[in-house]
């Protein structure tokens, strides 16, 4: 039995990361949601940032239901959400405006809890190949 407690430790471990991951791109899809809004609303024209922010709400939307279920493409669908964030992150950080910097950050989270899920799955799959 104590020979299954790394292992279950590092389970709960990747379970945990997983739903921090899928909830970060989910704010991040919301902030992303609601730069975009702004800028239509205030008819302010940030071609960049709105066009990051878009890209960076569809691939969280993406990346958050590809790792919910398990699929084989999640470690990729995370190491590109990770960009997708990362470049989002940093036009919006740029703009000195609330909403934006709060864009920026929630980006940033999501970029983070993404490479971390990633490197995670990289571990597992290098694990499984050794045990194998």
């Amino acid at each position: 039995m104590l020979n299954h407690l790394p292992r279950i430790r590092e389970n709960a471990m990747f379970t945990a990361a997983t739903s921090e991951c899928v909830d970060a791109c989910s704010a991040a899809r919301q902030s992303c949601e609601q730069c975009a809004m702004n800028s239509v609303i205030t008819g302010e024209t940030r071609d960049d940032a709105v066009l990051r922010c878009l890209d960076c709400v569809a691939v969280t939307t993406m990346t958050a239901l590809v790792i919910a279920r398990g699929s084989p493409l999640a470690v990729g669908a995370a190491a590109l959400c990770a960009a997708a964030c990362e470049l989002c992150a940093e036009t919006c950080e740029a703009i000195a405006d609330r909403v934006w910097r709060n864009c920026g950050a929630a980006c940033r989270e999501a970029a983070d809890r993404c490479r971390e899920l990633a490197a995670m799955y990289e571990r597992r799959a290098a694990d499984n190949r050794v045990h194998h």
